[in-house]
C-alpha cells in the first residue's frame, strides 16, 4: 500500500523515493520500487504555458494531457509507459504556498488508465496532434454488487455467458474506451461469474442468503486483486460472495490468505468449464 492520503500535500521527494524515481522534473513519474504505481502530477504553470490543462471531463474522468511540451507528442517513452500501465495511478495537483518558491504536491487520489485519445492543440499548441488519458477514479472501479438484469435462465447459459465474458476482459489499454464502455464490460464480466457460481458463495461454499424478487440467488461481486494485477475485468479475478464472506475478503483478519483460497478455487471452477 502507499502512504499518500487524499487531501495531503507532499513534498516530490517523498513521492520519488515511493516510486523509487530520480525524475524530478517529469509529469510522469515511474520507478524501480513499487512498480504497480505511476504518479502523475496536474497544475501549476508548465501545462498552461504549454498551451494545454488538464481536468475533470463530462463523464466523471480525468483528462490528462500527455508529455511533450512542443510540437506533436507521441506515444512513445513515458506516454507509452502510463497507456500501457495496468496498476494504480497515484494523481498529484501541484500548489505554490505563499512565502515559499517550493511547489507542493496535493494527493487527489487513485486512478486507473481507461483509454487515451488524440486532439488538435490550440492557443501555443495550434496545430500541435496532443494526446489526453482518460482517466478513471479508483471509486469507479467497482464492480456492480449484483446483476440486476440478469434473468433467471440466463444462469444455466454457463458456456456462451463465459464466452462474453472473456471476449469483455481488457488484456491492454485500449484507446477511445469510454466510461460507458468499461461499465458495460464489467457487468458482462459479473453476469457470469453470478452464473459461474449456480447460487452458492464462491468462498464458504454455502447457498445465497435470499433469492431476488426476479428468481436468481443474492450472491455479491468481489475483485480478489487490484488493478495492478490483472484488472476487474479477468474472470480469473472476480468471485460471487455471501454478504459475510464479502465483508472478510475486506475486512478480516487474514485477507491475503483468503484471497489465495478463493482464487485457488476459482482456479478449479474454471478448469472445468474450459473442459464443457
Amino acid at each position: 500500500m502507499h502512504p499518500f492520503e487524499i487531501g495531503r500535500s507532499y513534498d516530490r521527494e517523498q513521492i520519488l523515493a515511493f516510486l523509487g524515481s530520480k525524475q524530478r522534473q517529469s509529469g510522469i513519474v515511474y520507478g524501480k520500487a513499487n512498480r504497480e504505481y505511476i504518479a502523475v502530477f496536474t497544475g501549476g504553470r508548465s501545462g498552461r504555458r504549454a498551451g494545454y490543462e488538464d481536468g475533470w471531463g463530462p463523464d466523471g474522468t480525468f483528462l490528462y494531457c500527455g508529455q511533450g511540451s512542443k510540437g506533436d507528442q507521441r506515444l512513445a517513452r513515458a506516454n507509452k509507459v502510463l497507456a500501457n500501465h495496468r496498476g494504480i495511478v497515484l494523481l498529484f495537483e501541484t500548489w505554490k504556498p505563499k512565502n515559499t518558491w517550493k511547489g507542493k504536491q496535493r494527493f487527489l487520489g487513485e486512478f486507473t488508465v481507461l483509454g487515451f485519445d488524440w486532439f488538435s492543440g490550440s492557443g501555443t499548441r495550434e496545430g500541435d496532434r496532443l494526446l489526453v488519458f482518460s482517466l478513471l477514479p479508483a471509486a469507479g472501479l467497482t464492480m456492480p454488487r449484483q446483476a440486476p438484469d440478469i434473468r433467471y435462465e440466463e444462469l444455466n447459459d454457463i458456456a456462451v455467458l463465459r464466452s462474453k465474458a472473456i471476449e469483455a476482459s481488457r488484456e491492454s489499454t485500449p484507446a477511445r474506451m469510454t466510461l460507458a464502455e468499461y461499465r458495460t464490460r464489467s457487468l458482462v464480466v459479473a453476469r457470469y461469474v453470478l452464473a459461474r457460481a449456480r447460487g452458492t458463495c464462491e468462498a464458504c461454499g454455502k447457498p445465497a442468503p435470499f433469492i431476488r424478487p426476479n428468481g436468481t440467488p443474492f450472491l455479491e461481486v468481489h475483485h480478489t486483486r487490484r488493478l495492478a494485477d490483472d484488472g476487474p475485468d479477468d474472470i480469473m479475478h472476480v468471485a460471487a460472495l455471501c454478504p459475510n464472506c464479502h465483508r472478510e475478503a475486506h475486512l478480516g483478519a487474514n485477507v491475503n490468505r483468503f484471497r489465495e483460497n478463493l482464487e485457488e478455487k476459482i482456479k478449479v471452477k474454471e478448469r472445468g468449464n474450459e473442459e464443457r
